[in-house]
């Protein structure tokens, strides 16, 4: 459907869309959004990442392809946020010291914080 059809109202909510292409950790935590995060390259590995966000109003869906890494993230108090790996290579992800899985998933209430290790490569 087209906006302005006969019978449908013009959406409300602002729609955007970006992708960040970086080699730094700083960068990639500063244009996550909805709260405050870290990152830190692991020892040995270059760090790049690749961030796609798109925005529908009130809600943010962002995927992050990235190389090894240990992250800390904290969300604001008014969101929540789930976590989901999208890509397992046989890599190892801990997910606040434990072990996660390709089927697993977290769901971060807001205010929560959480702290990620990846031994993926990008």
């Amino acid at each position: 459907m087209q906006v302005g059809t006969p019978g449908f109202a013009a959406p409300s909510t602002p729609v955007s869309a970006f992708t960040l292409h970086t080699k730094e950790c700083d960068e990639l935590a500063g244009a996550l959004l909805g709260g405050s995060f870290e990152y830190l390259p692991v020892h040995g590995h270059r760090f790049a990442a690749t961030l796609r966000t798109l925005r529908l109003g009130a809600l943010i869906v962002q995927t992050a392809d990235d190389s090894a890494h240990v992250a800390r993230g904290a969300f604001d108090p008014s969101i929540s946020g789930i976590l989901l790996p999208l890509r397992y290579g046989g890599e190892t992800v801990t997910v606040n010291g434990r072990r996660t899985l390709h089927t697993d998933a977290m769901l971060a209430p807001g205010g929560s914080e959480f702290v990620t290790a990846a031994q993926n490569a990008v």
